[in-house]
């Protein structure tokens, strides 16, 4: 992309009170005793809690070329180079959710959030449909080819929504919530996992509230599926679902497959990103890895479902901050750096 050849600054904007972080341990408090009659939504709740702040992290993402011709998927909130409260916010997705075809240049990105009340909690049923124009400009793909990853940075649109008076609630994931190499070789080989995104275009559509859905891994997550940096969850995958967080997602009492010892609370990771399924191809006979489509197509061979996704492993996403780092973006002086341009620890 011309994007990474040409320099450019990436300059940093505190985005008010409405990104809070979303922690990685968090215990929900049971709700007070009702006074009057219940009112289920945000404003009446006494907290929002770890479970509610992760549907907050995904928005549905249209991509539209200069003839209309859309693709859809599943992006979510990240802020690079976090540091008390700033840092670079962009949405992660997939590569090929921006990219579906070889030729296709993105023109505008859409996306559906939800404003924030006067005490920073999300105003259900209060959204704004918000236009990225000029995508082509604004999109970075990951820096090796081979990994389905892009990010848009949207710190500009995200502040120029407070500043009219409008601001967007909204949960930011960081680095502390990707797992280190030493935390991913202590995982068990069979970890829960919960998913979020926009299967078959499904969403809450009132609240805009996201799918969320429950799988387990079906390779040990410490493993390099087939060599890549991938590793293949057990839960249903359908078109929608490209970009969508996989989250490893522990309530109550576990035990530690290393030690065999038993722990209680609640822990949250995200161990990955969806790209892919895997199908029958029922013509050929033969099975498909092959990324999940975003576009409406009339010529899809008969294909049987596996229940089988992939998801790249989300340590790879920590690799765009050495590319925004050569764009022109300088981390705080204590934040440390955990991947190089050419991946792994630098």
């Amino acid at each position: 992309m011309a994007l990474l050849t040409t320099r450019r600054r990436l300059l940093f904007q505190t985005l008010a009170a409405t990104s809070p972080i979303l922690p990685i341990r968090a215990e929900e408090a049971a709700p007070g005793p009702a006074e009057g009659k219940p009112q289920y939504s945000a404003a009446t709740r006494p907290k929002i809690g770890l479970t509610e702040m992760m549907t907050r992290v995904t928005t549905k993402i249209e991509i539209y070329d200069e003839h209309w011709n859309g693709s859809i998927g599943t992006c979510f909130q990240f802020t690079f180079f976090e540091s008390q409260g700033t840092g670079l916010h962009a949405l992660v997705t997939d590569k090929h959710v921006i990219m579906p075809e070889p030729n296709y240049v993105p023109k505008s990105a859409f996306i559906t959030v939800t404003l924030a009340t006067s005490d920073n909690k999300p105003d259900y049923g209060r959204e704004l449909r918000l236009e990225i124009p000029r995508l082509a400009e604004k999109w970075i793909p990951h820096p090796n080819p081979t990994i389905d990853l892009a990010i848009i940075p949207v710190n500009e649109i995200m502040a120029s929504q407070a500043n009219i008076g409008q601001p967007i609630f909204q949960v930011n994931l960081n680095q502390v919530h990707i797992p280190s190499d030493d935390e991913i070789k202590r995982l068990s080989a069979i970890e829960d996992l919960i998913i979020i995104g926009y299967p078959i275009g499904i969403s809450d559509e009132v609240n805009n509230v996201p799918v969320i859905r429950r799988g387990t891994t079906a390779t040990p997550p410490f493993l390099d599926f087939n060599g890549n940096r991938d590793f293949l969850v057990d839960a249903p995958i359908f078109e929608g679902s490209s970009g969508s967080p996989v989250f490893l997602f522990r309530r109550g009492a576990w035990v530690d497959d290393l030690t065999n010892q038993p722990k209680i609370g609640t822990d949250m990771r995200l161990l990955g990103v969806i790209w892919g399924n895997i199908t029958q191809n029922v013509t050929a006979k033969k099975r498909d890895f092959t990324p999940i489509p975003t576009q409406l197509r009339d010529d899809y061979v008969t294909q049987v479902p596996t229940n089988l996704g992939i998801a790249v492993k989300s340590q790879q996403i920590l690799e765009f901050e050495p590319v925004l780092m050569k764009l022109g973006v300088k981390p705080p002086k204590d934040y440390v750096v955990r991947a190089s341009l050419t991946g792994g620890p630098p």
